[in-house]
C-alpha cells in the first residue's frame, strides 16, 4: 500500500521537521526526499506520525481520555504538564501523605485519651464524632467561651 506523501507532509509540519528527524534517527535529507516524493517512506511511518501528532501513544485506551503527550511531557486533562521527574516524585509525595495520615491518626488517638484523662466525667461518653472530641479538648485547654 503506497504511503500518502501529502499526509506525511502535513503530519511532519504539525510535529516539526527537526523533531521528526531526531526522533526517527534519520538524516534531514532522507526526510526531504520522502516529502518530495523521491523516496518512498516506510509504511509504519503514517501510524507513528498520526499517534505523535495527536499526542497519544499506542495503547492509550479510554481511561486516558483527555491525556496527551506534548513537548516531552505527559499533559493531564486540566493542562498540567508532568515531566519524568514529576512522575518519579509522585511516589515520594504519596509516601509522605501516607505518613502524615498515620501521624494524624496517632495524634487524634492521643487527643481522645487526653480528653478522657482531663475530664473523667466524659471518659465514658460515646462521642458522636471526632469533632466533638476536638471541641471538648479546645474548651478544656482554652476555658469557656465568653458570652
Amino acid at each position: 500500500m503506497p504511503v500518502d506523501v501529502g499526509e506525511v507532509a502535513a503530519l511532519v509540519d504539525q510535529i516539526g521537521r527537526r523533531q521528526v528527524v531526531e526522533a526517527l534517527g534519520i538524516h534531514r535529507a532522507t526526510l526531504a526526499r520522502w516529502l518530495a516524493g523521491e523516496r518512498r517512506p516506510p509504511e509504519y511511518l503514517i501510524p507513528v506520525l498520526r499517534f505523535w501528532a495527536s499526542g497519544r501513544l499506542p495503547g492509550m485506551g479510554a481511561e486516558w481520555s483527555g491525556w496527551r503527550m506534548a513537548g516531552g511531557a505527559l499533559v493531564d486533562p486540566g493542562g498540567r504538564q508532568w515531566r519524568p521527574a514529576d512522575l518519579a516524585a509522585a511516589w515520594a509525595v504519596e509516601q509522605a501523605l501516607q505518613a502524615m495520615q498515620a501521624h494524624c491518626r496517632r495524634i487524634e488517638a492521643q487527643l481522645i485519651a487526653e480528653v478522657a484523662r482531663q475530664a473523667p466525667d466524659t471518659a465514658n461518653d460515646r462521642f458522636a464524632n471526632l469533632a466533638d472530641v476536638r471541641q471538648k479538648a479546645f474548651r478544656k485547654t482554652n476555658g469557656p467561651k465568653a458570652v
